[in-house]
């Protein structure tokens, strides 16, 4: 009987170990792809934004992978809880939205759009890092 306990006690610590892996695995691969959408963001903005001087053929493709992207990084914002981050990627979702447009690329405003927009993506990635702290041992 005792050790059937054991065994059981054994199991049960192996189990909650594997949980453990489990969910910090998952909690690094959310985080990577986050970092992956803030980057592949910042890259298209700064493309753009070099390149601001009339309308661009590829506003609606960089719309897409904008809105895209604030979608994925505010839902994250949302899920961790943080409305700070969550209402302003709303915001750059409803302004790049490709389905509809609330302004136009190409007018003499775009760079401060572009600017404000690139300023966000660029806090979320240094605020909205995830507490990865003893992560190295998977």
């Amino acid at each position: 009987m005792n050790q059937i306990g054991l065994v059981r006690e054994l199991d049960d610590t192996a189990w909650y170990a594997c949980q453990h892996r489990s969910r910090r695995r998952g909690e690094r691969a959310a985080a990577g792809r986050m970092l992956a959408a803030q980057c592949f963001c910042i890259a298209a903005l700064l493309a753009s934004l070099a390149l601001w001087t009339g309308p661009s053929q590829f506003d609606t493709a960089l719309r897409a992978v904008v809105a895209a992207g604030a979608a994925v990084v505010g839902w994250q914002a949302a899920a961790i809880r943080r409305p700070g981050f969550t209402v302003p990627f709303a915001i750059i979702f409803l302004l790049f939205n490709p389905f509809v447009n609330l302004f136009n690329l190409a007018g003499a405003w775009k760079p401060g759009i572009l600017a404000a927009a690139i300023g966000v993506f660029a806090l979320s990635g240094i605020w909205l890092r995830p507490d990865l702290k003893h992560s190295n041992r998977l």
